[in-house]
């Protein structure tokens, strides 16, 4: 390797601000640094770059030591040297650039030179490259040079009659078999690549690059081989570093997904099912707010070693950023063993850790979602846990749900009100059915009260029992509720014209009484507006209401009452009956 050259330095405050930069040549910090004091160090280095300095930077927060790491730029492929030395609350960090960090593929060399027969015997054994002749059934060794006793350590006279196969990693066997049943197949004109780890004398496993061809003879190949261990050993180390988590040292999302990906695979052809759990955790941000996020670092590091603890070999963990993580259980036999093992993993996450002297505990979410009932691939599969462990955290929290199709449909449904039920006002698509109201005693008509439909222009009339909840649940209902109390006062208005002495009733939500000055003046205003009586005007309000603060109720309904609006108690005995409550509200009348 080249003597590194330098590229630049810079030195951080103890809050990882720039202090003074120098760009050095300028490849990747901006000659003119001077713009980046006082920014911090993770809005400059971002991405690829974070996750190349974050370990280090870390461990010198921590351990308060200086730190030299090398690591390799997937995009650019080149190979950086890494130095952080804390100097009294400050950081001076240097790093250079090497050489590149791999060198050519032998697939993108030219192939060794193969023997032109079996008698090309000076060539076979002087060849610096492994050159042998195979049996393809068998994968026995029938001849092999000196290179192989100089590369792996095996005498010629033992390799003899020994199997290929039985020196190869038992992951790759299947592989290399292929590889040489393929070669035969072929016409020679081009030899067949593969790579595949074959066992030393010393029992160590090495990476080799093979090139074969077929032999004269039948069912024969001759193979060439080069030892590409280096190469192919910093090619994996830059893999796992872009598939990996650098602060749990989990996977991340994009190497979850993909070995997500070959899990379903394998789950395929074994014809087993598994299982996604979608992990998000409760209570984590107070711990984040009131510690620090170096506790909250830990704390997530804590949860990484108690899920990959919990789980089985073979099944993957992973985290996909912030408080969540995704669990694969693979070999799952019924939804009912996925449900266990994920409240086993709650209970493992919800036991309190000690950190910075304080017992801390997080509890989770968690949805599952199970191969091949709730998708086929990666994203559907990581969508539909996500989805059940929504349901969760609306709801109970710290519980597992299983993802469902009939349920989603019908999230799916309430979503698509939600979205349509937002423009239903500028769209002109609520309306007002008014339901008469006539004398018990007389059955003459005494008025009318104004009851809220929507005609969506897709799905026609809703339920209100669909909508109205929804409404109360995002707050639509406030806009909502003024327009009911405009329109209602408006049409009251026109029929107190008509027909003197008829009352109008609007029913009021628990919303809008929360927020009495809105309301006084929505009233107040819309009386002046339509020139409505505000006699005839009959407020409606639930015993729901009588949960909320009565004392601010109270005076809420004693302010309406001063604009000489009427106020009725609806569904009296429902839910909060109290009759010595009602002497103290100044209710007109109480509809039981």
């Amino acid at each position: 390797m080249a003597k590194p050259a330098a590229v630049g330095s810079f030195t951080l405050d103890s809050e990882l601000r720039f202090l003074s930069v120098e760009a050095g040549d300028g490849t990747v910090l901006p000659s003119d640094s001077r713009n980046l004091l006082g920014q911090s160090v993770w809005s400059v280095f971002t991405g690829t770059w974070r996750a190349l300095l974050y370990p280090g930077i870390r461990r010198v927060q921590r351990e308060n030591v200086a730190v030299r790491w090398e690591a390799v730029h997937p995009e650019s492929d080149v190979h950086y040297v890494f130095e952080i030395q804390p100097l009294d609350g400050k950081y001076s960090v240097k790093f250079h650039a090497a050489t590149r960090a791999r060198q050519p593929e032998p697939r993108e060399q030219e192939s060794p030179r193969m023997p032109v027969s079996t008698t090309d015997d000076e060539y076979f054994s002087r060849a610096a490259d492994m050159l042998v002749v195979l049996s393809a059934t068998e994968g026995k060794i029938l001849r092999a040079n000196p290179a192989w006793n100089r590369t792996l350590g095996f005498p010629i006279d033992e390799l003899s009659e020994r199997s290929l196969l039985d020196l190869t990693h038992p992951d790759d066997r299947s592989d290399a078999y292929a590889a040489l049943q393929h070669t035969l197949k072929t016409d020679g004109d081009a030899p067949i690549h593969f790579t595949c780890r074959i066992r030393n004398a010393a029992g160590e496993y090495r990476y080799l690059q093979w090139f074969a061809t077929p032999h004269p003879e039948a069912d024969q190949v001759y193979a060439a081989a080069r030892d590409v261990t280096e190469s192919r050993t910093a090619e994996l180390a830059m893999r796992k570093q872009a598939s990996t988590d650098p602060l749990t040292e989990l996977l991340n999302r994009r190497g979850l997904e993909e070995e997500l990906t070959r899990a379903i695979i394998a789950a395929t052809t074994a014809k087993r099912h598994l299982a996604v759990v979608y992990i998000d955790l409760d209570r984590f941000k107070p711990i984040n707010d009131s510690f620090g996020h170096d506790v909250g670092d830990q704390m997530l590091q804590v949860v990484a070693h108690r899920l990959s603890a919990a789980v089985r070999t073979g099944d993957l963990v992973g985290r996909l950023g912030g408080d969540e993580f995704v669990v694969v259980l693979t070999g799952i036999a019924t939804p009912d063993d996925a449900k266990s093992v994920a409240e086993k993993l709650l209970s493992a996450i919800s036991a309190p850790a000690t950190l910075a002297g304080h017992e801390l505990y997080v509890t989770a979410s968690l949805g599952i979602s199970l191969y091949p009932t709730d998708g086929h691939d990666a994203e559907t599969l990581l969508k539909n846990a996500d989805s059940a462990q929504y349901k969760t955290k609306k709801g109970t929290r710290a519980g597992v749900a299983m993802y469902s199709e009939k349920s989603q449909e019908a999230d799916r449904a309430k979503i698509t009100i939600e979205s349509g039920l937002s423009q239903a006002i500028d769209r002109g698509e609520l309306l007002l059915f008014y339901q008469e109201q006539r004398s018990a005693r007389s059955g003459n008509l005494i008025g009318f009260e104004a009851l809220l439909r929507w005609k969506h222009s897709e799905h026609g009339l809703i339920s209100p029992g669909q909508f109205i909840p929804l409404a109360e649940e995002t707050g639509l209902i406030v806009p909502m509720g003024a327009w009911v109390m405009g329109e209602a006062a408006r049409q009251g208005a026109v029929w107190e014209a008509l027909a003197d002495g008829l009352n109008m009733s609007v029913n009021v939500s628990p919303r809008q009484i929360a927020d009495g000055d809105k309301l006084v003046k929505l009233v107040s205003d819309t009386l002046n507006k339509t020139n409505f009586p505000p006699e005839r005007l009959d407020l409606e309000i639930t015993e729901s209401m009588f949960s909320t603060d009565q004392a601010e109720l109270t005076r809420t309904l004693h302010r309406l009452k001063d604009l000489g609006v009427k106020i009725s108690m609806d569904d009296f005995g429902t839910g909060y009956s109290s009759l010595a409550l009602l002497p103290k509200l100044p209710i007109d009348c109480v509809k039981i």
